[in-house]
């Protein structure tokens, strides 16, 4: 199907794993399930089946899932969801288990309200996509500017105290800043490995649940 990314859902350990690939970045994500067994489920089209599982509204789920299908039956709703062939689905392009073994150089909290502060500092120009993140004093400082283009407009925003400063400046596109902002977890984590450039935000839910959002190629 043109235009669709298929997605694999990992079932190992009670837990749903899942990536996907979001503009330019990684999304990680996972969710505690109770499941018979652990399997791999190939889904050609994640939001179609969003769409399918937010029409039921019944408390407990319970999927059925065969080999070429997940299937729902309740009093108020039914579904079957048609999966991707196995022998189809692509290599991962993404292995989420090296996550841990990396090491965090960086350990950077952030609350949704300074969140919004980058957000807010973006607004002077829409076509700067870039966030330079300092430490200073004891503060935490976040240039919204493009220091590679000669006469760019800047804001540079504090977005208050610091635990442990950090040398340098870190480099972020501020799409990657902004995707976190709309979910309800009010603290984000930045976690940066400095070897191989990886940074890292980190978001956890009640229930269970966390999203990882991995960008490649850090500059700092």
């Amino acid at each position: 199907m043109a235009g669709v990314d298929p997605v694999k859902l990992k079932i190992k350990d009670d837990k749903i794993h899942c990536v996907s690939k979001t503009g330019n970045f990684f999304l990680y994500a996972t969710c505690e399930v109770e499941a018979d067994e652990d399997r791999v489920i190939n889904l050609l089209d994640i939001d179609s089946f969003n769409k399918a599982i937010s029409c039921i509204q019944d408390g407990n789920v319970e999927l059925e899932i065969s080999d070429n299908y997940i299937r729902y039956a309740s009093a108020s709703v039914k579904l079957q969801h048609y999966l991707y062939d196995d022998a189809l689905a692509k290599p991962d392009r993404f292995d989420p288990s090296k996550l841990a073994a990396l090491s965090k150089d960086i350990n950077l909290p952030l609350s949704k309200e300074q969140l919004s502060k980058i957000i807010k500092a973006s607004t002077i120009n829409p076509a700067i996509n870039k966030a330079y993140f300092k430490s200073e004093h004891g503060q935490l400082w976040a240039t919204l500017t493009d220091k590679e283009v000669t006469n760019t407009n800047s804001m540079e925003v504090n977005l208050g105290e610091i635990d442990e400063e950090f040398e340098g400046e870190i480099i972020l596109p501020t799409e990657f800043v902004m995707y976190p902002a709309s979910l309800p977890s009010k603290e984000f984590t930045i976690q940066i490995n400095n070897e191989q450039q990886i940074v890292l935000i980190c978001i956890e839910f009640d229930g269970g649940s966390a999203l990882t959002y991995v960008c490649p190629g850090l500059k700092k």
